[in-house]
């Protein structure tokens, strides 16, 4: 590594570590300063009744049942009406062409219209 290369990287990274340090130290700060919510009383008990008003709620909702279900219709096979109708599938295949029959327009190798050479080839 070249010696100017190995100058900036170490700078850049002491520059790093004072960058951290600071908003290490700042977030340390900021958490030490933080006073304790001061919250009354009687906001603590109104909030403690909603909560057990809604935990009775909850606590009845759980013990009603729900209505049963009407029962299943049978119809004596285990496979569903839909998938018995549907029709059955037959794939036929196409037949096959024979190789080299039909021309078209790539009939010649040398990609000349008029089957002339390409101009690669040696002449003599």
């Amino acid at each position: 590594m070249n010696r100017k290369h190995a100058f900036v990287l170490s700078l850049l990274v002491g520059v790093l570590v004072v960058a951290g340090t600071l908003a290490a130290t700042g977030t340390v700060r900021l958490g030490g300063s933080s006073q304790a919510a001061s919250v009354s009383d009687a906001e603590i008990a109104a909030q403690q009744a909603k909560l057990d008003r809604y935990e009775a709620s909850l606590k009845k909702a759980l013990k009603r049942k729900p209505p049963k279900l009407p029962p299943l219709e049978q119809t004596g096979t285990t496979r569903p009406a839909a998938a018995a109708a549907q029709p059955k599938v037959v794939y036929v295949r196409a037949e096959s062409t024979a190789a080299g029959t039909g021309g078209g327009e790539y009939e010649h190798e040398t990609g000349d219209e008029h089957g002339g050479s390409e101009g690669g080839e040696l002449d003599d």
